[in-house]
C-alpha cells in the first residue's frame, strides 16, 4: 500500500496483462544461493561481482559554480502570509 501511495502505482497489478498478483514468499536475508538461481532461471543474472558506494573523492561537487561560495539567504515570512497562499 505504500508503494502505491508514493509511486502511484499498484505492485500488486501485473504490468503486463492488468491481473490481480499475490505474494508467494517472502526471501530473508542471507540466502545468496536462493537470490541466484531465481535470477539465473529469469536471465537476469548478472556474473560481474556487486560494486560499492562511490568513491566521495571522485565524485564531482561541481554542480552549480558558486553555490557554496555564499549562504543562502534567509527571508522571513510571517504565518499569516505564509498560509494565506494555500
Amino acid at each position: 500500500m505504500l508503494i502505491k501511495r508514493v509511486y502511484e502505482i499498484d505492485p500488486m497489478v501485473c504490468s503486463q496483462c492488468g491481473g490481480k498478483m499475490e505474494i508467494i514468499s517472502f526471501i530473508d536475508p542471507p540466502q545468496n544461493g536462493v537470490i541466484e538461481k531465481i535470477l539465473k532461471y529469469c536471465c537476469l543474472w548478472k556474473a560481474s561481482p556487486p560494486r560499492g558506494p562511490p568513491d566521495p573523492i571522485d565524485m564531482d561537487h561541481d554542480l552549480d559554480s558558486g553555490f557554496m561560495d555564499q549562504p543562502p539567504e534567509l527571508t522571513f515570512v510571517d504565518m499569516d502570509t505564509f498560509l494565506s497562499t494555500f
